[in-house]
């Protein structure tokens, strides 16, 4: 019932003096650095000085962290070489149980319309939205839809198909291409436009009036992704 003080090294060994080191307890630039042994040899090095080790010998030893609602709070399955935030039993190199959150991911300007981009050595970005203000312009969100349009002006309103080259290609399909007619001057009669031909890079859009003689602007909103 007291204090006890050590003045130097300390070593914890099997059966006596003589026997295998199953702990030690030493002077490490002034540092402490705790050791424990299996079969003689270092299996956790716990060193101040520089690193915490745990499973030296790259043996089938699980480390387990409980929190105080969770008893696998963080689990390093040694055998499946799997780490698990919640669960015990890993399924993949690093398997959550629960909600997950990664902060500060870096933008990437890659031409990549996924939400999240890796490169080629594994690195994770976040995709920006990108947006083209022009006439004929589009947003590429980071969902990865693709809002596109553009004006075709003062052409004749009599079935003459007009090609429409999108600003950008849609990289996987164009959904959805809708028209409308703008001219300044009032117009009677009937008026239609006619869409054919839609693929990721363009389409072909004709309007027609039954007054052949009209032109006018048509304006174009296409979708896709």
């Amino acid at each position: 019932n007291g204090l006890t003080f050590f003045g130097d090294d300390s070593y914890w060994r099997d059966g006596n003096t003589g026997g295998t080191n199953l702990m030690s307890l030493v002077d490490d630039g002034d540092d402490g650095r705790l050791r424990i042994y299996e079969n003689g040899a270092t299996s956790v090095d716990l060193d101040a000085n520089s690193q915490f080790i745990f499973n030296e010998q790259g043996l089938d030893r699980n480390f387990r962290v409980e929190s105080d609602g969770n008893s696998a709070m963080l689990f390093v399955d040694a055998g499946t070489n799997r780490v698990g935030l919640g669960t015990t039993g890993p399924s993949s190199t690093l398997d959550v149980n629960g909600n997950a959150r990664i902060r500060n991911i870096p933008t990437t300007t890659s031409s990549s319309t996924t939400p999240l981009y890796v490169d080629a050595s594994g690195n994770v970005f976040k995709k920006n939205s990108t947006f083209n203000s022009g006439v004929n312009g589009f947003n590429i969100l980071p969902s990865g839809m693709i809002m596109q349009w553009g004006t075709i002006t003062n052409v004749p309103l009599n079935q003459s198909f007009n090609t429409v080259t999108f600003p950008t290609a849609f990289p996987n399909a164009c959904r959805n291409v809708q028209a409308t007619i703008h001219r300044n001057a009032a117009i009677s009669g009937t008026v239609a436009i006619v869409i054919r031909n839609v693929s990721n890079t363009g389409c072909q859009i004709a309007g027609d009036h039954d007054t052949s003689t009209s032109t006018g602007n048509i304006n174009w909103f296409a979708i896709g992704f």
